[in-house]
């Protein structure tokens, strides 16, 4: 163990594990705020949530660096998208998914649980599986974290922290000395990241490999129940998308244990409900799933419509508005409700939007309004179209500073409390065509999560 003063407390809940108990802390429990979690078949994805060359993007900040301290501005011209390459290197280090060793009395999930092959090293300082610790330090009460994993394996599990400018070291290194399923947990504080940084954790397998049966980061909080939440899609003639998001959704029993109601506002004239596949795919949503159908009002029509249907129906903490054509991500809405329930005042919480084409590209990381021309760009001190399978989370500084922004302009969850306050968001078109909801107050970003397009982007501004 380390003495440095960021260094994580060591704490053990199970037999089978390695550590010394951490003291309970009195009329407190442990929430889980984000699970650590792997893709599923869509393999483009993979750069998002595992890395296996550490050093990936390594060369391109070097001549960034060299280019400025040659007084050179000009940003380096990217790469060719390396996601192919990313996957690849990935797969031959690391599984998941179905036909991993099986551990008697452990539960193995295809989306919770991996095999590291013997000598490989898996980085999960990812923008999906890094803990975002800057943002929880700044718009939380939670002092520290609990990273807590559950593998079977020798293998060294090394802990890592950054600061706003991207740099990053070992907080502490945990050598697991058996074969036979053990728990690791570290208590991690969140007074280091006044303006920046994540946490996030690496696994070298020995030499018989190492299975990662879970991983996730919990805080202590008041005990109380989670809130409760709504969704809100609004369609038009996307029946396929439509169909593919009520499957999700039915396979998530997590987040269907959230739900209220599913609106699906359908303004087309090739209705859901029409769809071959519809009645197989709403049958897990039950009565949680309501099809409204109505003419096209634009977007802004229609999610003022699930606006208006969730005020009305009053059984919501929280309604969360998607798009259609998306592709989505479960853990997402778990990861945007979680943080609103524990944020210190009424908060938006919204998305970050990925490419649907290039899977690893993320659009923008904050966007803010030019008040003199009323036009987007993105925030101070972030880049457009960052691709994470050429460049990862550890090699981009700028990624490590807290953004912040003025407004969400992909699609964002409101506590259903604000939306009765100061009334419907204004559609409007700020410079650009792509119709958003303005509402003139600060937002910034939190990476609790990516989707197509859920969830990570919040307002600090309590609403009315």
């Amino acid at each position: 163990m380390t003495n440095d003063a960021t260094a994580g407390v060591p704490s053990v809940a199970k037999e089978g594990a390695v550590g010394v108990p951490a003291p309970a802390q009195a009329g407190r429990s442990m929430r889980v705020v984000q699970r650590v979690v792997f893709p599923g078949a869509d393999l483009d994805v993979v750069p998002l949530y595992v890395e296996t060359n550490p050093e990936r993007g390594a060369a391109e900040l070097a001549a960034e660096l060299l280019a400025e301290s040659l007084g050179n501005r000009d940003p380096v011209p990217p790469a060719p998208t390396a996601m192919g390459v990313a996957t690849g290197e990935t797969q031959s280090v690391i599984r998941f998914g179905v036909g991993l060793p099986a551990h008697p009395a452990e539960e193995i999930l295809p989306r919770r649980s991996a095999a590291i092959s013997e000598g490989g090293r898996v980085s999960f300082g990812t923008y999906f599986n890094a803990f975002p610790a800057s943002y929880w330090r700044r718009w939380t009460d939670v002092d520290s974290v609990t990273l807590r994993i559950r593998a079977a394996g020798e293998c060294a599990i090394i802990v890592y922290r950054s600061a706003a400018k991207g740099h990053s070291f070992p907080v502490e290194t945990i050598q697991v000395e058996t074969d036979e399923p053990v728990s690791v947990e570290r208590v991690l504080p969140l007074a280091p990241f006044i303006d920046g940084g994540w946490y996030w954790f690496d696994i070298v397998a020995g030499p018989r490999g190492t299975t990662v049966i879970q991983a996730e980061w919990a805080v202590p909080t008041e005990p109380a129940p989670p809130g409760r939440l709504s969704l809100g899609f609004t369609t038009f003639n996307r029946a396929d998308f439509m169909v593919g998001h009520l499957r999700t959704l039915g396979a998530s029993p997590e987040v269907l244990d959230l739900i209220d109601t599913v609106y699906v506002i359908d303004q087309g004239t090739r209705h859901v409900a029409d769809h071959p596949d519809f009645g197989d795919s709403a049958k897990a949503l039950g009565d949680k799933l309501r099809i409204i159908e109505q003419g096209n009002i634009g977007g802004s029509g229609g999610f003022s419509r699930s606006m208006d249907e969730s005020v009305r129906a009053g059984d919501s903490d929280y309604l969360l508005i998607l798009d259609d054509d998306i592709t989505l991500e479960p853990e997402s809405i778990l990861r945007a409700a979680t943080f609103a329930d524990l944020a210190r005042k009424p908060t938006i919480v919204g998305g970050h939007m990925f490419s649907l084409y290039d899977r690893s590209v993320l659009h923008a990381f904050a966007e803010s309004i030019a008040p003199r021309k009323w036009w987007w760009e993105i925030s101070p001190n972030t880049k457009a179209r960052h691709d994470f399978g050429r460049r990862n989370l550890r090699n981009t500084p700028w990624l490590h500073r807290r953004a912040e922004a003025d407004y969400n302009g992909w699609r964002a969850k409101r506590a259903t409390r604000p939306c009765r306050c100061p009334g419907w968001p204004l559609g409007t078109s700020p410079g650009w065509t792509r119709t958003t909801r303005w509402t003139g107050r600060r937002t910034t970003t939190s990476a609790t999560g990516w989707s197509w397009p859920c969830c990570t982007r919040r307002s600090s501004a309590a609403a009315g």
